[in-house]
């Protein structure tokens, strides 16, 4: 609801959505791809657009990457941290029981 107010203060160069917090705030809580958290991402990439700010979001996997950037996202992180984390080990788990 405060985003254009939040565009508007002076020295924000980048505003970052967050797809969980906006998936949370529809009430979808995870549901990533969904139609009204696909819509409520692209309804606030038109505000921060608007202000002449840079917009940021996150992605799961590439594909969902490449759409971002030609929505008009100028940053897109890739996968969590605790995400990466959990399959570098993972991958280790495995490798070591062969």
């Amino acid at each position: 609801e405060g985003l254009a107010d939040i565009a508007a203060v002076p020295g924000i160069d980048l505003i970052y959505l967050g797809m969980y917090d906006i998936s949370q705030s529809v009430g979808l809580s995870g549901q990533l791809e969904h139609p009204e958290v696909l819509a409520q991402l692209e309804r606030c990439l038109k505000i921060i657009k608007k202000s002449g700010k840079l917009a940021g979001t996150f992605s799961r996997d590439l594909t969902a990457c490449r759409a971002f950037r030609e929505m008009g996202f100028e940053f897109v992180a890739y996968v969590a941290d605790c995400h990466g984390l959990h399959e570098f080990f993972a991958d280790a788990v495995r490798r070591f029981q062969k």
